[in-house]
């Protein structure tokens, strides 16, 4: 499972692998398949009773010339960013591996 800050986020995550699946076959045959934890992408507010073995959580942030953070990431971590987080940190049954970008 991959788990986002925001729900736009999550779309564009969901976009990215959409487009990626479409020229990688592996991929295709993965997304497809019948596992019976298939791979999900969600925000932290939707990953609520969602739990796998491994979660992603993906942050990505955008900082403006005053080196302030800004944009969706900043307005989730503002409003109950804490219990994002916390959400986002606990869906995982064994690991939890944490990826962001800044720019």
């Amino acid at each position: 499972m991959v788990v986002t800050l925001t729900d736009e986020h999550a779309e564009r995550v969901s976009t990215a692998l959409a487009r990626r699946a479409s020229t990688d076959p592996a991929l295709t045959r993965y997304l497809q398949s019948d596992d019976p934890e298939p791979l999900l992408v969600r925000s932290a507010r939707r990953a609520q009773g969602f739990t796998r073995d491994v979660v992603v959580v993906t942050v990505a942030a955008r900082v403006d010339e005053k080196g302030e953070l800004v944009g969706a990431a900043a307005a989730a971590l503002a409003d109950r960013g804490e219990q994002a987080l916390l959400v986002a940190s606990t869906r995982a049954r064994l690991r939890t591996v944490v990826v962001s970008s800044l720019r």
